[in-house]
């Protein structure tokens, strides 16, 4: 556990990278087995409500996120402390999450 209280320069060792085919097994070992949350791979906001509920199961949304990035396709950016991914944010154009398409909060 990364405990930045007791590390004063903690911000100024913290590294950020865009996802990409070079440091997917870090992004990987960040979402663990179980991808995160039930499976999500971080495709909630990207996928129709089927496709997403498909996806949960043998590793469906695992690979449409890992097929994002092979296409060099933003996804998003991983946090990094001592070389170690501690952090993830979904960044990509607004048009690549399909449900804000129909959202009245977003």
């Amino acid at each position: 556990m990364v405990k930045h209280d007791t590390d004063p320069d903690f911000l100024s060792q913290i590294t950020i990278e865009p996802l990409t085919r070079s440091n997917w097994y870090k992004f990987v070992r960040l979402f663990g087995h179980n991808g995160a949350c039930g499976n999500c791979w971080c495709m909630y906001f990207r996928l129709n409500k089927a496709d997403f509920k498909e996806g949960k199961s043998e590793d469906g949304n695992k690979q449409a996120m890992k097929e994002m990035v092979w296409q060099n396709k933003p996804a998003g950016v991983l946090g990094f402390y001592e070389d170690q991914p501690i952090a993830w944010c979904a960044f990509a154009p607004r048009e690549d999450f399909i449900k804000f398409e129909n959202s009245r909060v977003h």
